[in-house]
């Protein structure tokens, strides 16, 4: 199957405008991440409204008032930042094979991976989708600041090589 980017010649469209190819690379990465910022603030509100209808249904809960909105919002927001190196991989994987089969393989066997690597204390500092997980877990906070370093460098070094390998192919 082929995605909407490579079907019907829609790179040979938007390599044909007059803009550098890198920038097309570049506007997909910030709306990549600009829709997946939106899906951090909606959990946040969601979490928010479920505390508050638990709440009401549920007064022995011990949800009490304010909401403790940004320490609510605080881990989310970290995980989203440890989480750019991994968006950057996907994102690059989707643009450079035109097989929307192997970009959705590709996927699953991270996460299913990712379900095992988690787990070991030993390997899980090593595998990028296990990062955003030290922005939860009080064990982990040790190894925030770095997972952060190596969440924002990823996506530097990924969106550059990404950039590079869009702007040097030839689109038949």
């Amino acid at each position: 199957a082929r995605g909407v980017d490579h079907g019907s010649q829609q790179w040979q469209h938007l390599h044909a405008l007059p803009i550098p190819r890198w920038a097309i690379y570049a506007a997909k990465s910030i709306i990549a991440m600009i829709l997946i910022s939106g899906g951090t603030l909606v959990l946040w509100g969601e979490t928010i409204i479920t505390g508050l209808l638990l709440r009401a249904l549920k007064p022995g809960l011990a949800f009490e008032l304010p909401v403790p909105a940004w320490e609510l919002l605080q881990p989310m927001l970290l995980a989203f930042l440890i989480a750019w190196c991994i968006i950057a991989v996907h994102l690059f994987v989707a643009l450079r094979w035109q097989s929307f089969t192997f970009a959705i393989g590709f996927g699953i066997a991270t996460a299913v991976i990712n379900f095992m690597v988690i787990q070991s204390d030993k390997w899980n500092k090593f595998f990028p989708w296990s990062w955003p997980g030290y922005a939860i877990v009080k064990e982990g906070a040790d190894f925030r600041p770095f997972a952060l370093a190596l969440g924002l460098a990823g996506v530097v070094v990924v969106g550059s090589i990404g950039m590079w390998v869009v702007s040097r192919r030839e689109v038949v």
